[in-house]
């Protein structure tokens, strides 16, 4: 089983070209438009995210409305924790997220000084993320994942303890 997202930008605080969960969702700045509220209030129904709520076409509609209303490229996001997806789409990759908190949209892959073990990793698994600066194989999402379990175990100070999993990504068109 999967989710539908409608998604823009990577929030700021991630890579430019970031592609997974971790991106601005639409929220209404006016309440003018009736048919964009509408889609807005069954799309929030029960909270922000991961929605069942639309089919298909009212989320593309939702997609397209957003556009206008917020004057920012949103676009309908499939996610499956199999490489699947049930639409004609585009495969971005695969992101690793917990709790819907993505660690690949964290500071980690950055050129930042990161320190210790984060530099171990970002220079492990950075050259493993494709150009959505998610997972292009899934062997190495699921290796990536693995590493934050393990690191959960070890020391759950030193690393975020959640329901770490592998998540395909999809642009549906």
């Amino acid at each position: 089983m999967g989710y539908y997202k409608v998604l823009s930008t990577p929030l700021s605080y991630c890579l430019e070209n970031y592609k997974g969960f971790y991106r601005i969702e639409p929220f209404p700045k006016s309440d003018e438009n009736s048919r964009f509220m509408a889609l807005w209030q069954q799309y929030a129904h029960d909270g922000f995210g991961i929605t069942t709520e639309l089919t298909l076409e009212e989320l593309k509609e939702f997609a397209q409305l957003s556009t206008v209303e917020l004057g920012e490229n949103f676009e309908v996001a499939y996610f499956s924790e199999t490489e699947n997806c049930p639409h004609p789409a585009q495969y971005y990759g695969a992101d690793v997220a917990g709790g819907w908190y993505s660690m690949l949209a964290s500071n980690l892959f950055t050129d930042s000084d990161n320190q210790g073990l984060w530099s171990v990793l970002n220079q492990h698994f950075r050259p493993k993320l494709n150009q959505n600066s998610l997972f292009e194989e899934t062997a190495a999402a699921r290796s990536f994942c693995k590493t934050l379990k393990d690191l959960v175990e070890l020391n759950p100070v030193y690393m975020e303890p959640a329901d770490w999993r592998v998540w395909h990504v999809f642009q549906v068109g």
